[in-house]
């Protein structure tokens, strides 16, 4: 039963990212394409749409599937040694073409070193981006998002 459950979901899986994948890359490619132009048009607003609709699609695909996983038990964290400052970093740099694209800012707060820590990177990395991803929602444009990490008794 639990072996048919995750085989449907793994079809489900492959038969909705097909067709969102190509979305996103060409989103990608019409992005640089239009950031030639220097005023805020109508194809980059399009473009911003089509943009950050399928990135949502995507990371509701992912929830969907992390649910699905979770109730039939199999969900799994992979804990591994992770650098959270460059984990953090990273985050922050991948999301920055979408805070451009709201004419917002970034700042990234944290001490020059944080504990090396067993986590799953890329729930962790799941995480971050919900919360960037948030920021940039419901934050006007030209704000200035913070990303902030602190140190407190090595923790």
């Amino acid at each position: 039963m639990q072996e048919e459950a995750k085989a449907r979901d793994d079809i489900l899986a492959h038969e909705l990212r097909t067709p969102l994948t190509p979305i996103i890359v060409s989103s990608t490619i019409l992005q640089d394409l239009l950031r030639s132009h220097e005023e805020d048009d109508i194809e980059q607003k399009l473009e911003r749409n089509i943009c950050r609709g399928s990135e949502a699609l995507a990371h509701r695909l992912e929830e969907l599937l992390d649910l699905a996983r979770y109730s039939r038990g199999t969900f799994k964290l992979k804990l591994q040694t992770t650098n959270l400052k460059q984990l953090i970093e990273d985050s922050v740099y991948r999301f920055q073409p979408s805070l451009y694209h709201n004419r917002q800012s970034s700042v990234l707060e944290m001490p020059d070193q944080l504990p090396l820590t067993q986590v799953d990177p890329s729930r962790l990395e799941q995480v971050l981006i919900n919360l960037l991803s948030n920021a940039n929602k419901f934050n006007p444009p030209e704000s200035r998002i913070a990303t902030r990490a602190s140190l407190e008794a090595n923790e």
